[in-house]
């Protein structure tokens, strides 16, 4: 069975440049633009992996004080953002064992590495940790 990958970003060149390479590679992939949007997808199609923004992870975490696997049960996590501060993003994501994809994404073997270590290193069973 073919791994599912939903992509949540409002930047629509990451969103068709990710997307294409995915399909392109075998996986099947959607993409929302919302992050609520995300999360119904999330409850309805059962993605492998999610890769989302830093944006709607925190605002995600925000609504879940159990935890991020409690929105995503069976889903690992990969959290994208600009590269404009990359030392706060490690303190923040990668403190908690989450993977971290800085953009923009330049490379398809960059897209590619950060979705395999997100899909091997899951923190916890149901892919996220709090």
């Amino acid at each position: 069975m073919r791994k599912r990958i939903l992509i949540v970003d409002c930047e629509w060149q990451l969103l068709v440049y990710a997307m294409g390479t995915l399909r392109r590679t075998g996986y099947d992939v959607l993409a929302e633009s919302d992050g609520a949007a995300a999360l119904a997808l999330v409850d309805r199609w059962h993605p492998d992996l999610v890769i989302a923004p830093s944006s709607v992870v925190s605002t995600w975490q925000k609504q879940a004080p159990e935890g991020l696997g409690s929105l995503l049960p069976a889903s690992s996590l990969l959290i994208t953002a600009k590269s404009d501060d990359p030392d706060r993003l490690w303190r923040r994501w990668a403190a908690q064992g989450y993977e971290i994809l800085l953009k923009p994404v330049v490379h398809q073997l960059e897209l590619q590495t950060a979705i395999e270590a997100a899909m091997s290193a899951s923190p916890e069973p149901g892919g996220v940790s709090a």
